[in-house]
């Protein structure tokens, strides 16, 4: 097992391919923005990996079009960027809902163009989140209500779905 101690280190370990990724303990990484960025075939299993520390996971899957795997047992809870997590991953569609991410501030782009995401998010708790602008801006399969979401009436929900055709539907209204 190896166990890096920076985001640095991790970086190498991912990239060099030179052992497989559930052989990483990340236990101790608190950053993770942009990990797999651009990795578009990137498809690898990383659910066992334990996450409870890390703080930031800006666009850790950006770009990854073939990502889909479940990653629902991660331990989200002191999350607080997950500004463009998913963006772009083409077929991503696995449920989050048991997620805690109420140190969430940042979740603009979350999900933006994740065309197969279809899952329920009303059991977040949203409530620190300052910005969920364009969180689901063109999912176009995405049909639930997100009126449902707790949504502090300071947070920026710009376009959080922008779908024209759900917007209407399932929108948040004030």
């Amino acid at each position: 097992m190896f166990t890096p101690k920076t985001k640095c280190e991790l970086v190498a370990l991912v990239r060099e391919e030179l052992i497989a990724l559930d052989e990483i303990d990340v236990s101790l990484i608190t950053d993770m923005s942009y990990m797999f960025y651009c990795c578009k075939s990137f498809n690898h299993d990383i659910s066992k990996w334990n996450v409870k520390n890390v703080e930031n996971m800006e666009g850790m899957f950006f770009d990854c079009e073939s990502f889909d795997q479940d990653l629902s047992y991660w331990n989200m809870s002191n999350v607080k960027d997950t500004k463009y997590m998913f963006c772009n991953c083409l077929k991503f569609n696995h449920k989050v809902e048991n997620w805690d991410v109420h140190n969430a501030i940042t979740m603009a782009h979350m999900f933006e163009n994740c065309k197969q995401f279809d899952q329920d998010l009303s059991r977040w708790d949203v409530h620190n989140a300052k910005t969920m602008a364009f969180l689901l801006h063109n999912c176009t399969n995405f049909h639930y209500d997100v009126k449902k979401l707790d949504i502090n009436k300071n947070c920026n929900i710009q376009k959080i779905l922008g779908h024209e055709e759900i917007q209407n539907q399932y929108a948040i209204k004030y």
